[in-house]
């Protein structure tokens, strides 16, 4: 039965899998809450459930640790049953996790979501408990309907699937629309835009720290203790302008995309904050900065700008406020996480002194900030799996030294290999860039700096230099990784780690009034400015390209380059250009 069949095949029991899976199976390793201790040495899972979701396993798996709510219980399904997913987790008292290397797709999903705690007197209160650790699999997609596998298919069968398909998002819809006893949504907006446009033979993962933040899930056994830098204070106030929409107008901008995903969010945050960075408050500004503020008993004010509004005549600040100069989540071992507060400020002026700076601060302070996780403090595109981990992890996950043989230590998870030191031999890939994986960022003078960089720290294999920015992107990638074509980026990649050339579609994007300020490597001639674009696409080498129309249009330059340098504004009418990249 192929991923389009195994699908919804009854009102009574809904079944939404990614895959066919192996028969489920249930197994209970502490029968009483009072026996588990999930932070020290009993670990992650009181239970654990396994394989596909069926109609008898809500009957199987009872109420969570010995009639008592609260107990974890570790998921492992490729889905199922979505009747029965949605009673796992609040109707059996089970809090939900998945594991790293393990997977919790389609209807394991919904039933992870459901994950909560009873609590209170009188009347109780039941509160959202679900955690993913960092390399776990956390997968949605859409219903799909069920038609036979024959020539012809009436018009009942076609109205039976559809009236069921409906009827599943009907339900799901239902979760979207309630909320646990703090008035947190069960499935907030992110997740159901998610739910709905992916396809049913696709799944969308919940894996970057960007589909983490705007999808509201915590993320265990990642290590958040950083020192307080420039990088880091950037990171945060990026994160929180890409979170809160704060980049652009949440209602008046023509083509806002509501709920998009985290890649699309951070393609249009880079590409505003691009465009703002060459243009108006931006470009006047003299560009991006960052200042750091002791500010004695009140810690450490870090301030950043400017970032673009969505309005010409303003611009977006943002203040971040830390203890001291080391930043440690409150809870050490991560199941509930830091909070961290982001101001963002809307001005049409630049403090500059520290005193107008303290200033602005002070009547700054008493509007309502973004609320951030510490997962924050890495960057938007890094995934889970890639970011450093806590002792605690270690520990469950990567034998380590005080790894506890208590039986819920025996997940089917693989111990992580540690990684080898990148060698000092990096090999360049102009116009290329490479997708998560982040460790951090900085700016550099030039991209020999860049690489020079990554080759004296042990855990980055690869560095992407963005030339136009000046910005070193470090990185470790794994094999499943690819080089797409990126204008202004130039990727140095270890030797031996062999990454193919995306086949994704290519996509030129258009800026008006701007020129590449450098000889063209050819000059041919162009009727019009998609012209142009097809001759630059046709061409391997091509990166990005000037047009400059003229009377009659035949007579029309196209120059291209294959290394396309910073653009500019220019004066000249009409003269328009394009670079080269895979979204």
């Amino acid at each position: 039965m192929g991923v389009r069949r195994f699908v919804l095949l009854c009102v009574a029991g809904f079944l939404l899998s990614s895959q066919t899976g192996h028969a489920a199976e249930f197994k209970q390793i502490f029968q009483s809450e009072d026996d588990f201790h999930e932070e020290t040495e009993d670990g992650p899972c009181a239970a654990r459930f396994s394989g596909v979701i069926g109609s008898a396993d809500a009957e199987k798996i009872g109420i969570g640790g010995n009639a008592s709510s609260g107990a974890t219980l570790c998921l492992d399904s490729p889905g199922g049953s979505l009747g029965v997913a949605t009673k796992l987790g609040v109707d059996r008292g089970w809090k939900t996790r998945v594991l790293p290397g393990e997977h919790c797709e389609s209807a394991c999903a919904i039933a992870f979501l459901r994950g909560a705690y009873t609590t209170g007197n009188g009347i109780p209160g039941v509160y959202h408990e679900g955690a993913i650790w960092a390399g776990a699999k956390l997968g949605f997609h859409s219903p799909s309907i069920d038609l036979p596998d024959t020539a012809q298919v009436d018009r009942k069968a076609v109205e039976d699937a559809f009236e069921f398909a409906f009827s599943a998002a009907a339900e799901v819809n239902t979760l979207h629309q309630s909320t646990f006893s703090d008035g947190k949504p069960v499935m907030n907006p992110y997740l159901f835009q998610r739910f709905l446009e992916t396809p049913p033979d696709e799944m969308y993962y919940i894996d970057t720290v960007g589909d983490a933040l705007l999808a509201n899930i915590k993320v265990f056994g990642v290590d958040a203790t950083v020192d307080v830098t420039p990088n880091v204070a950037q990171t945060l106030c990026e994160n929180a302008l890409m979170v809160s929409g704060g980049f652009e107008p949440m209602i008046t901008s023509p083509g806002r995309d509501p709920n998009r995903s985290a890649r699309r969010v951070f393609e249009k945050f880079t590409a505003d904050n691009e465009e703002f960075n060459k243009t108006g408050y931006g470009a006047e500004s003299g560009g991006f900065k960052v200042r750091i503020i002791e500010m004695g008993e009140d810690g450490i004010l870090a301030v950043a700008g400017h970032y673009p509004s969505g309005d010409y005549r303003y611009f977006r600040q943002c203040y971040v406020q830390f203890e001291g100069s080391r930043y440690r989540p409150r809870n050490s071992w991560g199941t509930e996480g830091s909070t961290i507060d982001v101001w963002l400020d809307s001005d049409y002026r630049m403090p500059e002194s520290r005193q107008t700076i303290l200033e602005r601060w002070d009547y700054v302070r008493k509007t309502t900030p973004v609320e951030l996780p510490d997962l924050a403090v890495f960057p938007f595109q890094a995934r889970h799996a890639d970011l450093p981990k806590t002792d605690l992890y270690k520990r469950y996950f990567l034998n380590g030294e005080d790894a506890s043989s208590r039986p819920a230590m025996q997940a089917s998870v693989k111990p992580q290999p540690t990684r080898e030191p990148a060698p000092l031999s990096l090999i360049e890939h102009l116009g290329r860039d490479v997708a998560g994986g982040d460790l951090r960022h900085l700016a550099v003078a030039d991209g020999n700096e860049c690489r020079k960089t990554c080759e004296d720290e042990d855990a980055c294999n690869t560095a992407t230099y963005d030339r136009w920015n000046r910005l070193c992107f470090l990185k470790n990638v794994g094999e499943g990784s690819e080089l797409r074509l990126n204008a202004k980026a130039t990727t140095y990649l270890r030797a031996d780690l062999e990454l193919p050339e995306s086949r994704d579609r290519k996509d030129v994007l258009k800026r008006n009034n701007r020129i590449f300020p450098a000889r063209p490597d050819e000059t041919v001639r162009a009727t019009d400015y998609e012209g142009c674009a097809d001759i630059c696409l046709s061409k391997g080498w091509c990166l990005g390209f000037n047009y400059r129309p003229r009377s009659g249009g035949s007579d029309s330059s196209c120059e291209m380059y294959s290394e396309p340098p910073e653009y500019v504004p220019t004066q000249e009418p009409s003269r328009d250009i394009g670079y080269v990249v895979q979204p």
